[in-house]
């Protein structure tokens, strides 16, 4: 009887980045390598700033946004830090696993993003420069908003990417969950102050070079977005420039006379 070879057709690399499985399995293996990079300092005690961290979160959680006034800060990283000191305690690690979670939440995310407007392979670069991040590392160690930051910048980011800069035209969810992500960013550290007007030059440069016909729908898209933000920070505009004139202030009185 004879017999027909059959040549083995092995799975190109493109057919496997696609495979359901390899995408969750392959982000876990990331996010162990983050773990082992970003527990290398874990157990180190608390410097200043992770000690007042600490502090302000420790009080009341109504008590936090009035304390801030003189801190100078936003609450939202403060407040997160209360509920979950609450639970698992104030010592440096306990602590400092608040910090590693976000960090280690930016390689999924840093791949959902980027995939979600440039594609997979972008994705994976994404995730792997997320992973192995070194200033990602050291505040995911630290009993500080840093790594919360990036992560909410992270997520801001997206989704301005997918409101403003895809050729269909979005769901107008997109928008608004960008400023909702946005207004989280700015509560978080006034960086984010920075980064939303990096986001509205960029939007007015692209709402400039849209074709005629389609300006006054991406007009109300960016107020979707940007209005959301305004009105979800718009509370704490108050205390933000009291922090200003008390910083001001402060300056003043340090110089020579």
């Amino acid at each position: 009887m004879a017999v027909t070879a059959v040549p083995i057709r092995w799975p190109r690399a493109g057919s496997l980045a696609r495979a359901p499985v390899l995408a969750p399995v392959a982000l876990g293996l990331l996010a162990a390598v983050s773990v082992i990079v970003r527990t290398a300092h874990f157990g180190t005690g608390f410097w200043v700033d992770e000690g007042l961290s600490v502090g302000i979160a420790d009080r009341p959680l109504t008590d936090i946004p009035g304390i801030l006034r003189q801190d100078g800060s936003p609450p939202l990283y403060y407040m997160l830090l209360h509920l979950w000191m609450s639970v698992t305690g104030t010592d440096e690690k306990s602590t400092h696993v608040l910090s590693l979670l976000f960090a280690l939440a930016t390689v999924p995310l840093a791949f959902w993003g980027a995939g979600l407007v440039f594609g997979r392979r972008t994705a994976w670069f994404a995730a792997v420069l997320a992973a192995l991040n070194p200033y990602i590392s050291q505040y995911g160690q630290e009993t500080r908003m840093y790594s919360l930051v990036v992560l909410l910048s992270l997520i801001a980011t997206s989704l301005f990417l997918r409101a403003y800069t895809v050729d269909e035209r979005p769901a107008r969810r997109w928008p608004v969950l960008f400023g909702v992500a946005l207004a989280a960013s700015l509560y978080t550290h006034n960086w984010a102050i920075f980064l939303g007007a990096a986001m509205f030059l960029a939007w007015l440069g692209l709402l400039y070079l849209a074709p005629a016909a389609e300006r006054r729908t991406r007009l109300v898209d960016g107020a979707l977005g940007f209005g959301t933000t305004a009105l979800l920070f718009l509370p704490w505009v108050p205390t933000l420039l009291f922090q200003k004139a008390e910083a001001r202030s402060r300056r003043g009185l340090r110089r020579p006379s």
